[in-house]
C-alpha cells in the first residue's frame, strides 16, 4: 500500500490531501491536453474556446474520442485466459440470456463510437477523405451486424 493511501474491502481511498491534489492537477493537465488537440484538430480558433457553447462542443468531442481510445483497449485486452467462454461471462455477469461476450460488445461498442464522432465533427472543421453519411452508415453496420440490424441509405433525403 503507498504511503497516503487506505484499503478498505479490496477499494484503496486516498487519504492525504498532497497525493489527492496532484492527482486531480495531474487529470486537469491531461484534459487541457485533450481539449486543446480536439479544439486544433477542428479548426476552431483559440479566441472562442472559451465560448460555453464551444467549450461544451470541444469537450464533448474530446470525451467521445476518450471513451473510444479505452473502449479500444478494452476490447483488445479483454483477457480471455480468465474468460473462455460466453457460458463464463453469463455466470460473471449474472446474466443467463447474455448473447454476446464482451470483447464483442467493446468493439461493437468502439464502432459506434467513431460514428458518434463523425455525427459530431462532420460539418465542423475536421476534411473527411469518405462521405460521412456513408462512413456513419459503415461503422454502424460493422458494429450492429451481429445483433441483426443493417442501417439503409434514405434516398429521399440525401
Amino acid at each position: 500500500m503507498r504511503t497516503g493511501t487506505q484499503t478498505t474491502n479490496g477499494v484503496t481511498w486516498i487519504t492525504d490531501t498532497k497525493i489527492y491534489e496532484s492527482i486531480m492537477l495531474e487529470r486537469q493537465e491531461k484534459d487541457k491536453r485533450a481539449f486543446e488537440s480536439t479544439a486544433r484538430s477542428l479548426g476552431i480558433p483559440q479566441r472562442n474556446w472559451g465560448q460555453p457553447v464551444v467549450e461544451q462542443f470541444i469537450d464533448f468531442v474530446s470525451r467521445v474520442d476518450q471513451l473510444q481510445e479505452d473502449i479500444s483497449v478494452a476490447a483488445v485486452n479483454t483477457p480471455n485466459k480468465f474468460i473462455q467462454s460466453l457460458a463464463q461471462e453469463r455466470q460473471l455477469l449474472n446474466s443467463p440470456s447474455l448473447k454476446h461476450q464482451l470483447r464483442e460488445r467493446y468493439s461493437t461498442a468502439e464502432l459506434l463510437l467513431r460514428a458518434v464522432k463523425m455525427v459530431l465533427t462532420m460539418d465542423a472543421g475536421e476534411q473527411y477523405q469518405a462521405d460521412p453519411r456513408r462512413y456513419v452508415a459503415s461503422k454502424i453496420n460493422a458494429a450492429l451486424r451481429g445483433y441483426g440490424y443493417r442501417v439503409e441509405e434514405d434516398k429521399e433525403n440525401p
